[in-house]
């Protein structure tokens, strides 16, 4: 007599990935192992897509990618110990660059936290390993992994956007599921007071040659900046990570002033900060100190003492706040800068002077075949900041994806496969050193399982060519900075994907056009590897 096929269990696990699907995720980037069965138990019922990338750093730049290019949360599982250790340094970029990641990893038993058991994976304190580096919870009960899933996802509607870590006990995942599934508040993000509105309004009005300075924090508030921008004829500088928020028409120029010129912001009389910390790096502290009085507005009040402190600080959504404020000065129009235009190419002209070279021209060239809304995805490479980011003239927001504050290797491949997921009717183009190409090489063979029509061109110099003229100029003798390189073209058509070498700017020029017309036109099946040696586009491009 045969038994019966039983029911399948429905863990807590598998009630996590009902509730990623109630949220309305939709992909889910992870690596299965032992202690995380119960969660791919889930996505095996679910509708979730699971892409399988080759290391957990490249899950982690995967969803990290996706979140930039879509401003939707991106989302990987990872097993205990090695799985989460090895996606530290991709959490930890998240963190850097306020992206909405949310990563799920298993943990020590309950009974067994703060004990050396010598259990699978063990380390002496994984929940305190990645709370160095991001926000990291441990829930020890059903209701409340629930809970601080769905107010992680709440707080992103309206706060700071940076990633949590999950340490989810693994006796707890594979517990049967008994208690329901919370819904998801809609939250409105806050505007100024009506007081702070006004005064913001009446200084813009006083002000003789105002600027704009806009953040990523302030990308959603895209249409307000613009319509500012156009009230009151003022020029818009942006940091990398609101490359394209400026709405230029076909005459686009680079607008990204943040880190490459931030002198220029001297020349304004008044800035208005929109959703930066001005950083550091995007304004060293000689500059900051020398800048003229700032109207800060962000949604987290330790970012408006960072940097240049605000003469008037605002805590607030940028988006809400600039619709208050352009309700004030549009009912009594104040008279537009004639010269906003002239002052905005001034802006790009100064940046481009300080990085003037061929990597100029082969972002100029680039940018006349590829598509307006292309998401090029960069990486700690010479070619990626003093090319892309100085350069290109980005005509929409979240379309160049790049490490900036972490600044790791290895990012620009997985992370244009989270993009290329994120945002398939988007061209995705990832442009980085040869260096970078081999730090996240086996993703490739995910891209081409994927059947991902994504383009890679890598710049090749054969090592790390930034850190050997550091080397020479603090006179050291340049050391492990050249390495025996294999062929890029080789190692694509090894994964599978397609290879092609391009012996001249022209000749790269013309395999990119045709790559983006094959993808508008007819498709694209997989993955495209063109090598470029950094001679023919330059002697600084490569890294």
């Amino acid at each position: 007599m045969s038994t019966p096929d039983l029911p399948p269990t429905r863990t807590v696990g598998v009630a996590l990935v009902e509730l990623l699907e109630q949220l309305g995720v939709e992909v889910v980037f992870g690596i299965p192992g032992s202690h995380n069965l119960p969660v791919f138990d889930g996505l095996a019922r679910s509708s979730i897509r699971l892409v399988n990338p080759r290391h957990e750093q490249g899950a982690g730049f995967a969803a990290d990618g996706y979140a930039r290019a879509t401003g939707r949360p991106g989302v990987l599982v990872t097993t205990t110990g090695p799985g989460i250790l090895n996606a530290a340094t991709a959490l930890a970029t998240a963190w850097a660059d306020s992206v909405p990641v949310l990563a799920i990893s298993t943990g020590a038993r309950i009974a067994d936290e703060g004990h050396e058991v010598g259990w699978l994976h063990e380390s002496k304190d994984q929940h305190a390993s990645l709370a160095g580096l991001v926000t990291s919870l441990r829930p020890r009960s059903e209701e409340r992994l629930y809970g601080d899933v769905v107010e992680t996802f709440a707080r992103w509607q309206v706060a700071r956007t940076r990633p949590v870590h999950l340490d989810v006990p693994i006796d707890l995942l594979a517990a049967p599921a008994t208690a329901p599934l919370p819904a998801l508040p809609v939250l409105s993000p806050g505007a100024a007071p009506a007081g702070l509105v006004a005064e913001l309004a009446a200084r813009l009005r006083s002000a003789r040659s105002p600027m704009l300075v806009v953040g990523g924090g302030a990308v959603r508030a895209r249409a307000q900046v613009n319509r500012l921008a156009d009230l009151l004829g003022a020029p818009v500088a942006t940091s990398r990570a609101a490359a394209g928020v400026l709405d230029q028409g076909a005459d686009a120029v680079p607008t990204t002033v943040l880190p490459y010129a931030p002198e220029r912001l001297a020349d304004a009389d008044l800035l208005l900060v929109l959703g930066s910390e001005l950083s550091q790096r995007d304004v060293p502290p000689a500059v900051a100190a020398s800048l003229p009085p700032v109207c800060r507005v962000d949604v987290e009040p330790g970012r408006l003492a960072h940097g240049r402190p605000g003469d008037l600080l605002v805590v607030a959504d940028a988006a809400a706040t600039l619709d208050a404020l352009l309700a004030v000065l549009e009912a009594d129009p104040p008279t537009p800068l004639a010269d906003r235009w002239e002052r905005q190419r001034g802006l790009a002209d100064a940046v481009q002077a300080n990085y003037d070279g061929p990597l100029r021209g082969l972002h100029d060239r680039l940018a006349a075949v590829l598509p307006d809304d292309v998401v090029l995805t960069g990486d700690s490479s010479q070619v990626s900041y003093l090319g892309t980011g100085v350069h290109y003239p980005f005509a929409t927001p979240r379309s160049f994806l790049y490490p900036d504050g972490f600044a790791p290797l290895g990012y620009a491949l997985p992370a244009a496969i989270g993009a290329c997921l994120a945002a398939p009717e988007r061209t995705t183009v990832a442009l980085a050193g040869d260096g970078a190409f081999l730090f996240s090489l086996p993703e490739l063979s995910v891209a081409v399982e994927e059947r991902l029509p994504l383009l890679y061109v890598v710049v090749e110099n054969g090592g790390y060519q930034e850190i050997e003229e550091e080397m020479v100029a603090a006179s050291i003798e340049p050391v492990g900075v050249r390495f025996g390189y294999p062929d890029p073209v080789g190692l694509a058509t090894a994964f599978g994907a397609r290879g092609v070498r391009a012996r001249t700017l022209d000749d790269l020029v013309a395999l990119v056009a045709s790559f983006a017309g094959d993808r508008a036109g007819a498709g694209v099946p997989g993955p495209v590897v063109i090598a470029v040696h950094e001679d023919a586009v330059g002697d600084v491009a490569g890294r």
